[in-house]
Formats: structure tokens, sequence, C-alpha cells
């Protein structure tokens, strides 16, 4: 099983002061670390907004990652 790990977060801002994208930096690795990715990943508003936390958001990259793969 591969291991993710939420590196950094950075959001974008509008002039309005709402966030208009957020970029989140990854990576991930298995038992033995023969196995290694890394990346960041945009999310938009709606996505973000209420998945703030570490589990959400790698909740989410790994279902993006899967997605991405297949």
């Amino acid at each position: 099983m591969i291991k993710f790990k939420i590196v950094s977060v950075s959001t974008m801002l509008s002039e309005n002061d709402e966030v208009s994208s957020v970029r989140v930096h990854y990576n991930g690795f298995d038992e033995s670390r023969s196995i290694n990715i890394s990346g960041n990943m945009v999310l938009s508003p709606e996505v973000y907004v209420g998945n703030e936390s570490p589990a959400a958001l790698t909740g989410i990259v790994k279902r993006n990652l899967v997605d991405r793969l297949a």
C-alpha cells in the first residue's frame, strides 16, 4: 500500500479575497520505498471548501491519481 503525505497547500485568492484555487503538493511511497510518487494537484474552491483537513485532502489526491492512472 502506498502511504501519501500532504506536503503543502497553497491557496490562491481572488480580488475579493475569496479562494479561487488551491494547489496541493503531495508525496507517497510504499513500505519498501521502491515506489515513489510526488506532484501537485490544483483543486477548485468547490472541492477544497469543507475538505481542508490533511486526511480529506489525502483522500482527494488518492482518488484523482487512481482516476488518472486508469
